[in-house]
């Protein structure tokens, strides 16, 4: 069988797409310092402190030590809190935003899942720390 230049080309092509499709599906490259992703939050709820409104944010995570999730409606940066990583069974299958109602009917962001991603990121829980007192 003869092979001609088109059909090579799209052999390297496959095979390069291959090789690139599973880390890009993976969504986390080890190396990585930060992790971007477009979330949507479902209902009005709060993080961090800050009120957000239903609707589509940016969400970034930064890796470094305390590792932080930042969001982000065009270049304004809404909320920012430290965030625990937690290892998932199995890759997450869609991005996710998880939110607690309290018993007052207030809404509080308190994880967040990245499609393709083996890791998920707790909101720190700063409820039961407790806080320096100057003399």
């Amino acid at each position: 069988m003869k092979l001609s230049f088109p059909s090579i080309g799209l052999a390297v092509v496959a095979a390069l797409a291959l090789a690139v499709v599973p880390s890009v599906l993976a969504g986390q490259n080890k190396n990585a310092t930060a992790l971007k992703r477009t979330v949507t939050i479902q209902n009005s709820a709060t993080l961090g402190g800050s009120s957000l409104e239903a609707g589509q944010y940016e969400a970034v995570v930064e890796l470094t030590e305390p590792a932080t999730l930042v969001l982000k409606r065009g270049n304004k940066e809404l909320a920012r809190v430290r965030v625990m990583r937690k290892d998932l069974a199995s890759q997450s299958r869609y991005d996710r935003v998880d939110v607690r109602t309290a018993n007052d009917g207030s809404r509080e962001v308190v994880a967040i899942y990245f499609k393709g991603a083996i890791e998920s990121f707790l909101v720190a829980d700063n409820s039961g720390v407790a806080l320096v007192e100057k003399p």
